[in-house]
Formats: C-alpha cells, structure tokens, sequence
C-alpha cells in the first residue's frame, strides 16, 4: 500500500505544479495583452498629440510649416545671435514666393509662426517663439520711454522675438533711470536725456551709432502689437515713413549713453 500511496502523492503534486505554471502563464499573457493595450494607448495619445495641433492652425500656419521643413532640409542656421537673422534670409525668398506680405497681416503672422516651428522640428531642435521679417535689410528699432512705462516689458519682448539688429532705448524726463530692469529686458543702448525729447532728436541721437539700413521709432508709452509692427517695418522696406516724417537724420548731442 505504501508504493502506491507515494505514487498518487507524486502525481497529485505534479498536477498542482502545472496547475500552478498553467495558472501563472494564463496572468502574464494578460498583463502582457494589457500592457501591449496600454502602449498602443499611449503611443495613439503620442500621435494624437504630435499631428492635432497643426490641424487646428490656419492654412497659413500649415503652409508655413511645409515650407520650414522642406529648407531645414537644404539650410542649416548657425548656433549664437545670429540663428535668427539667418533663418529670416531663407524665409524672406518664402514669402516673395507665396506673396504673403500685405494685408491681412494675420496670414503673414501665422505662416511665420508655421515656417520656423517647421524648421526647428525638422532640425531636432527646441521650438522657438520667433517672429521672422519681410525684408532682406538690416533694422534698427527706438524706443522712446517717456513716464509712463507700463507698456516696455511687453514692447522689448516683442522685439526679442524678431531678427532685429539693434535695439536703442531712449529715456526721456529721468535722470536716473532704472538702466538694471531696462537691461534685464533687453540687450539694447540706452540713452538717457533729463528732458523730454522729441522724436526727431532721438533719431539725431541714434543715427551717430546705428549701422542698420531701416530704422524704426517706436513709442515706449504705449503698447504695440504684432502685426502693426511687421507693417510698419514693411512699410519702411518699401520705402515709406510710418511716422510720416522725414528720413534724413539731422546732427544731434546726446547727454549720457549707457552700453
């Protein structure tokens, strides 16, 4: 009796055994489904999340986009300052291309804002909030501050945003200017005059310094928005004064001039 007995316990335990691995095989092929489930999921969500932004943008955006992908492929931008400005060199053929500078602005602003999102994804680079101009020409801005400056931060970060050559702050009425904050929002000249000066001396002033081939002035007192900027700068490309003054900058002395 005892030979047997040992030979039903032996196969009892067999079978517990592959119960067991039977059972343990039927939960990692589950979690496995699962898991296999849930990687689908996500890369899906991935998808979902990599394709639906640039269906919910404008035509333009779209068209932009194209465009920055197909020259990320033929150009290279340069690492520094300078990234900008040599990226706008290939976008201003774009835009004589596909005639997009002119009103509405909006159109404009959007194909910008595609072209160098385009451009940075199709170079593996962090995307970037820049602004790009319809000119082949070096710009130089003024920005003349009088008391009220509520409206400055909002200005000189617009103008970070932008291929822009040189940035001139010209602090009217101060004597003392806070010239810390001023530079924490811009690498910019400062100029300083303990009266209030007008448009044509700022100009005077800055005409002894700047190399840029436009020159734009701009009121710091008030704020500025995207598209009046591009036509304002677009303007003076083509010849026009948005200010309706004269070009011609007359000889002026400047009082205190901070680097």
């Amino acid at each position: 009796m005892k030979p047997l007995r040992k030979a039903a316990t032996r196969r009892a335990s067999r079978h517990r055994r592959k119960e067991q691995k039977l059972r343990k095989g039927s939960v990692s092929r589950r979690a496995k489904k699962g898991n296999n489930k849930n990687a689908a999921s996500r890369s899906k969500a991935v998808r979902k999340k990599t394709a639906f932004p640039l269906l919910q943008e404008s035509p333009f955006y779209r068209i932009g986009w194209s465009a920055g992908r197909e020259d990320a492929a033929l150009h290279t931008i340069e690492s520094g300052p300078l990234q900008k400005i040599t990226l706008n060199r290939y976008w201003v053929k774009r835009v004589e291309a596909l005639n997009l500078a002119g009103e509405p602005w909006s159109r404009y602003i959007n194909a910008a804002r595609g072209y160098v999102q385009g451009f940075m994804s199709a170079r593996k680079k962090p995307s970037r909030k820049w602004l790009l101009l319809p000119t082949y020409r070096s710009v130089a801005v003024i920005v003349n501050l009088g008391s009220e400056r509520k409206h400055i931060g909002g200005i000189l970060k617009l103008l970070n945003r932008l291929p822009i050559d040189e940035v001139f702050i010209i602090v009217n009425g101060s004597s003392n200017p806070n010239i810390r904050a001023l530079r924490s929002l811009s690498r910019s000249v400062i100029i300083c005059y303990p009266q209030t000066v007008g448009q044509e001396i700022s100009r005077a002033a800055v005409s002894k310094m700047a190399k840029s081939e436009l020159l734009l002035v701009l009121d710091g007192d008030h704020p500025l928005e995207e598209e009046q900027l591009i036509r304002m700068i677009h303007e003076m490309d083509n010849g026009l004064d948005p200010d309706k003054g004269e070009n011609r900058l007359a000889d002026r002395d400047v009082t205190t001039v901070y680097h």
